[in-house]
């Protein structure tokens, strides 16, 4: 018995070291599963005399791994050019590969593509989602398209923004052209109808959640046994 609680003693306190370090960050990982970060409506692109590129600025709190990169496919009835996509850092380096769509490749989900690859950590920092290709040919969708008689659109409907619980935080738009741009002030995040990437909390987060919450769990019983 003495044994058991000297464990109890032990082992409380490291469960909850571990969820309140992981609370704190804050990085709130209780959503395990994969997120889709922008989810765009299955609709029409509205801007169609864009040829640069859009950059979605977001901010990773907590340690991400991304494993597909997706882009709006207007209309959902495959891309008739080429768009790619890729993350780049605020440094300006590219943190993913480039991921080319053409025709219908890649599962359609709303109104998004998405190809998978070799999932890639993203520490904590600020990250642009950046997008080429748009056109007359791929329309993407733009708020500021709306009743703008210098860029010609019809209706937009806005992206559902998914924080995967306060990991990711979604700081504003640009446009363009490079790799990186930071977002305009006052920006609205979900303006664009453009890319989108999947993400879940960094493997090693996840366990330690696992971990801790095991503990606060279990010893008790052990405990009381």
């Amino acid at each position: 018995m003495l044994r058991l609680s000297k464990v109890c003693l032990c082992c409380i306190p490291i469960g909850l070291t571990l969820v309140s370090l992981l609370a704190v960050q804050p990085i709130r990982a209780a959503t395990i599963g994969p997120t889709i970060a922008y989810m765009d409506p299955a609709d029409l692109g509205n801007q169609s005399n864009f040829g640069g590129s859009l950059f979605q600025n977001f901010t990773v709190n907590g340690a991400i791994t991304v494993s597909q990169l997706g882009v709006f496919d207007s209309g959902q009835n495959g891309i008739a050019g080429a768009l790619t996509v890729t993350i780049f850092s605020s440094t300006g380096t590219a943190v993913t590969p480039t991921e080319t769509f053409t025709g219908t490749a890649g599962t359609l989900i709303g109104g998004d593509r998405f190809l998978p690859i070799s999932p890639v950590t993203l520490p904590p920092g600020d990250y642009s989602l950046t997008t080429t290709g748009w056109g007359g040919q791929d329309l993407n969708g733009n708020f500021a398209c709306i009743n703008n008689s210098s860029c010609p659109g019809g209706p937009f409907t806005a992206p559902t923004l998914n924080t995967g619980n306060g990991l990711v935080t979604y700081t504003g738009v640009n446009f363009g052209s490079g790799g990186y741009l930071p977002p305009v002030p006052g920006s609205s995040p979900d303006q664009f109808n453009a890319g989108s990437f999947v993400f879940a909390p960094e493997p090693a987060t996840a366990i330690l959640l696992a971990v801790g919450l095991l503990l606060l769990v279990l010893v008790p019983r052990l405990c009381r046994n």
